[in-house]
Order: structure tokens, then C-alpha cells, then sequence
């Protein structure tokens, strides 16, 4: 196949990595021919991090996506403009590859896997933590057969005070309104959904969830000045911290959702936003045997009946996204140029996580059992 030439919609921190694993990966084969970004500073952030310095800057993402050299669109916009430009994209007669998520509400979702069978092109999409090794282990262990059949599996996404309190302290933060990011599950837990629905092999049948806004609000605000700001803000610029406690906001902090799936299988999950000890771990329990992944302490702990001790295998996550990024990259090439890949996630995985966090904030919102089929009606 020929080159492939790329014209990219947002150039911020994420954009800017991913297209530069892209080029990485392309070793000469990817091209940039142009990129949007409303901030003359991140296209120029863009231009560095490429080694690009004559990198054409579209005056609109209408005009990124109408490059005649483009055969490729990737967005790394806002959630709220995911579909927008998707679907302009795929009119374009462009491929597409998204951040995640796919949409933020149901109906963005389906109309734009409606949009890509009309168009008979592929979007392909950013659930990055697939392609990380410790993830494809943990599916490959569960594949084997040798741990019988999944029974249940307890999930926890724990995160450090920073981690969360970025979102909030940002006066440029989006990700802290759902007109712009969806809710928080959706915007940061699609991933975690991704893989339950990877390892169980399907979405919910039914799904409830409680959360609450509880700790990033005016009564802690003394915490922001109790200690240093970088334990709340650490990737925010000094000169565009506010206080996370009382700064504007719409989403949740603290988040349990409880997930049953057609198979019988029950899955626990649990996110939290302000930690002084991150955790993201699975406990996977089978017929067969048990096996417990740890992404944040780089290790996967299985036993099988019958065997007399646990094994151990640790994995070097240093890489972004446990080493996915880089995998990521390297599979969306090699699919591009050579074609045969049928792993690549995509727009149906899209719609699936969507569909369990969107369910999960309905249940928090109304304090009912979400059946999914109901959702779907």
C-alpha cells in the first residue's frame, strides 16, 4: 500500500503523542500534511515533538479534514467534538482513528457507527490499555481455558490526588463539565469497561451504580494551601492553577458501579479520584483458578486448583498506558499500510464501553437498576 498521509484535529498532549508513534512507527512510510488546533502554541508544540517545523496549520478542522493528501483523520479533540469531526471525517470519505471515547451519549455513538457503514470505511479507536502486554496476558491466560470460566471479577481504578485533582484545578480544564467530557466514568473509565467486556466477552445485562461528589469541594479547600499545589495539580502549568475544592464543576469524584453480564458473571468496580496510593487492579475469579492483575505495581498473581504455589510475572509498564502506546502504534500502522489486522479496537468497542459507563451514570443519576436492554430501546 502507499504511504500513508495524516491530517491531525487537536494537537494537545495526547495528540501529539500518539501522531508521534505514528511517524515512529511509520519508520518514513506516516506523513502529517496538515493539523488544526485553536492554540498557536500546541501547533507548535506539534511542529517540535514531530520534528515538522513546516508543518501546515489548517485555519479550521474543516479544512485539516478537506486536505486532498489526507487519507487518514485523527481527532484527539474535546469527547463533546469526537463526533462531529468523526462524522465529517467519514463524509470526507477519510478513515478514521478517534480518541477515545467514541461519543459521549448513545445517540452520538450510533449515529456514528451508522455513519461508518454508509461511508464502508474503518474508524478505529484509542482503547489503548489493549495493546498493553500485561492486558493481552491477562487475555491470553483467560483464553487458555486452563482457569475454567469467569465467575466473577472485582475492579478498582484508584487515583492519586493529582490524577484527579488535574481535571478540577485546570482554568482551562474541560474534562471537569459533561457538556464536554461526558461523565468522568465515561471520560477515564471506558478503558477499564473495554477490558471487563474483552475478558468476559460481551456488555451488561444490567448495571446500577452509586457516586457522589464528596471530596473536591469547598469544605476541604484548605486542603489546596495545607499542602504544596502539585499533590493536586502537578501537570498544570503554576500560572493556570485554581482550586480544585472550589472550582466549578459537574462530574462525580468517587464512583461504585456493579455490572451483571449475560454469562452470569458479576463484576464490582470502583473508581476514586484522590489517593495517596494508586491502584489499578482486577481480581479475576474462575472455576478453575484465580488470577489478580495489578497495572499500577506491574504485575499479574495466578494460581490454578490443584497447583502448590501462586505464580508471578512482572511486567515493565513504564511506557505510557503500561506500553500500550507504543504497541497501539505500531498495530494501527502495520493494519494501514498492510492490512490483515482484525484486533485493531474499533468502533463497536467503542459503542460497548459507551454503553456500560453511560448506563452506570444513568443508574448513579436516578437511583435505579439500568437494564441494557432498556437503554437500548
Amino acid at each position: 500500500m502507499q504511504d500513508i498521509h495524516i491530517s491531525v484535529i487537536g494537537c494537545g498532549s495526547r495528540g501529539r503523542e500518539v501522531v508521534g508513534n505514528f511517524l515512529s512507527a511509520g519508520k518514513g512510510r506516516v506523513h502529517v500534511c496538515s493539523a488544526y488546533d485553536p492554540s498557536a502554541e500546541s501547533i507548535d508544540a506539534a511542529r517540535l515533538r514531530w520534528n515538522l517545523p513546516d508543518l501546515h496549520a489548517a485555519a479550521s478542522p474543516q479544512e485539516a479534514i478537506a486536505d486532498a493528501q489526507a487519507d487518514l483523520v485523527a481527532i484527539f479533540t474535546p469527547n463533546a467534538k469526537h463526533c462531529e469531526m468523526i462524522l465529517a471525517a467519514l463524509a470526507a470519505g477519510k478513515r478514521v482513528f478517534s480518541e477515545k471515547p467514541l461519543g459521549i451519549t448513545i445517540e452520538q455513538c450510533r449515529s456514528i457507527i451508522e455513519a461508518e457503514k454508509r461511508a464502508g470505511l474503518r474508524i478505529m479507536t484509542g482503547f489503548v490499555l489493549r495493546y498493553s502486554p500485561i492486558y493481552r496476558k491477562v487475555k491470553e491466560l483467560l483464553d487458555s481455558g486452563t482457569f475454567g470460566s469467569i465467575l466473577s471479577i472485582a475492579a478498582s481504578e484508584h487515583r492519586l490526588s493529582f490524577a484527579g485533582g488535574n481535571s478540577m484545578s485546570a482554568d482551562y480544564g474541560w474534562r471537569r463539565f459533561r457538556d464536554q467530557a461526558g461523565p468522568y466514568l465515561l471520560e477515564k473509565c471506558c478503558h477499564d469497561f473495554d477490558l471487563l467486556n474483552w475478558f468476559i466477552g460481551g456488555k451488561p445485562s444490567r448495571i446500577a451504580g452509586f457516586a457522589g461528589l464528596d471530596f473536591f469541594v469547598p469544605c476541604h479547600a484548605n486542603l489546596w494551601n495545607k499542602y504544596d499545589h502539585a499533590v493536586f495539580a502537578s501537570m498544570v502549568p503554576e500560572e493556570h492553577r485554581i482550586n480544585p475544592f472550589t472550582s466549578d464543576k459537574d462530574i462525580y469524584d468517587n464512583h461504585a458501579v456493579i455490572l451483571e453480564y449475560p454469562n452470569g458473571v458479576k463484576v464490582n468496580f470502583t473508581l476514586t479520584l484522590a489517593n495517596a496510593i494508586p491502584e489499578r487492579r482486577m481480581y479475576i475469579s474462575c472455576t478453575e483458578g484465580t488470577i489478580i492483575v495489578n497495572s499500577d505495581e506491574y504485575f499479574i498473581r495466578y494460581r490454578r486448583y490443584g497447583e502448590p504455589a501462586d505464580t508471578t510475572l512482572r511486567y515493565d509498564c513504564t511506557g505510557t498506558h503500561g506500553g500500550g502506546d507504543a504497541v497501539m502504534a505500531k498495530e494501527v500502522i502495520d493494519a494501514l499500510l498492510h492490512g490483515g489486522q482484525t484486533d485493531i479496537s474499533g468502533s463497536s468497542n467503542g459503542l460497548d464501553c459507551a454503553l456500560v459507563a453511560l448506563a452506570a451514570d444513568e443508574s448513579m443519576r436516578t437511583g435505579r437498576i439500568v437494564s441494557m436492554e432498556d437503554l437500548l430501546k
